[in-house]
Parts: C-alpha cells; sequence; structure tokens
C-alpha cells in the first residue's frame, strides 16, 4: 500500500470488547480504547507515554471518521489505562444531533466498533533504521482529536464499554420512570373505574333504622362527656 509521508497527522485505532451491565457508564456513555504500542496496520508504533493529552483536554471532541465537520459526542475522561490510551465518551442527549443519534444507535447495535486517533508527530524515528520505507516509531506527538470509524489503524483498539441503555438511547432508570408512570396511571384509571362502579348500600328495615339510631345517638353523648371532661 501506497503511503503518504507528507500528512502531518495520522490515524491509528483498537478492537474486540466485552461489554457489562456493572461498566460503570453511565446513560450514553462509551468507553473506547483507543491506541496501543502494537504495530498498526500501517506498520507504525505510537509509544503511548509520549502522547501529549493537554491540548485535547481544553477541547475534547470526539469525532465520526476523523471529520472535523462531523463532532459527535464529548470525551470526558481521557488517560492510559493498562498501557492503552482510553477514554470515555458522553454523547448529548437524544435528539441534540441527528448524526450524534445515528452513530450512537449504531455503536448500541455493535456497528462501528473500531476506534482512531488523530495526532501531530512532535518526534519520531524508523523503526528499523536499514529500511528507509519501513514503520516510524512516534516518541512524542500530540493528540488532536479520537474518532469512532468503521476500520481503524490498530487492530485492538475500539470500543470496550457502553453505559446501560435502552433502544434509541433510553436509559434504564427513564425506562422504570416510564413504567412506574404507567403503572400509576393504571392504578388511578382502576380506582376511578371502582369509585364509578359504586353502588349506595341496601336500605335499612325500619328495626335496623332504630337500632342504628341508637347507636349514633349513643356515640353522639359518649363524645359530649368527654369533651365536657377535657374542658374541666
Amino acid at each position: 500500500m501506497a503511503r503518504d509521508r507528507s500528512r502531518m497527522t495520522r490515524a491509528t485505532s483498537p478492537r474486540v470488547a466485552k461489554f457489562f451491565s456493572d461498566s460503570g457508564l453511565a446513560d450514553r456513555q462509551v468507553k473506547a480504547r483507543c491506541s496501543g504500542a502494537a504495530v498498526d496496520r500501517y506498520g507504525d508504533i505510537v509509544m503511548q507515554d509520549g502522547i501529549d493529552l493537554g491540548p485535547f483536554r481544553a477541547s475534547p471532541t470526539v469525532l465520526w471518521e476523523h471529520d472535523t465537520s462531523f463532532p459527535i459526542a464529548r470525551a470526558i475522561w481521557i488517560g492510559i489505562e493498562n498501557g492503552n490510551l482510553t477514554s470515555i465518551a458522553q454523547f448529548p442527549p437524544l435528539g441534540t444531533d441527528d448524526t450524534a443519534d445515528r452513530i450512537y444507535r449504531l455503536i448500541k447495535s455493535d456497528i462501528p466498533m473500531d476506534v482512531s486517533i488523530g495526532f501531530l508527530p512532535v518526534e519520531a524515528e524508523p523503526i528499523d533504521p536499514r529500511d528507509p520505507w519501513g514503520g516510524t516509531r512516534y516518541l512524542q506527538c500530540e493528540l488532536l482529536e479520537w474518532s469512532f470509524c468503521a476500520i481503524g489503524a490498530q487492530r485492538d483498539s475500539r470500543v470496550i464499554g457502553k453505559g446501560l441503555s435502552g433502544a434509541g438511547g433510553e436509559s434504564i432508570a427513564s425506562r422504570l420512570a416510564r413504567a412506574a408512570a404507567r403503572k400509576d396511571r393504571l392504578e388511578g384509571r382502576e380506582g376511578l373505574m371502582r369509585v364509578h362502579d359504586w353502588q349506595p348500600p341496601p336500605a335499612l328495615s325500619p328495626h335496623e333504622q332504630l337500632v342504628e339510631a341508637d347507636r349514633q345517638r349513643r356515640a353522639a353523648g359518649a363524645a359530649v362527656a368527654m369533651a365536657a371532661m377535657q374542658w374541666w
């Protein structure tokens, strides 16, 4: 494959993911292994401890396919984890941006899975000084961005965790709240139906009416006596 060495930026990327319900990720968050020290598909190596994250942290925009016209998320955390550059992307709320929603739905469906970084080389050397057309080892570089993409440069850089959420990005908490509200509505409707279906008790016989009147008179007298005792 022909290599364009005039480029000032390169993209590298990662793969193979496991998803856990206890990942600790919130709704619409995606964790990615963005880069590693293995030889990539270009034959190059990016030294992970030489990546300058400062400028990126000042503007942590996550892109789609390294296209600056398609920012889709924000990196809320980035750092070296287990020797690999790792980051957590927070997608905007559902409905904020159609492109972000579409990419998030694809990622939730495991399409795509690869991740790639764009960086500015600062210090580099040939991996094999005897091979002028061989790969490059990037000792120092400045991270410009990282992207979700269809095919990344690195074979082991990709999505490694996703926040729990339902179809279309609705969180489980939201789904539970919606289910609880629906249950309340159903119970309220059933209560109204019981009220509408209420029927007055059957009429009392003359004897039962006398007994009830006597009971009420005794209760009223007891209440008056109790009130008088409290007053004294």
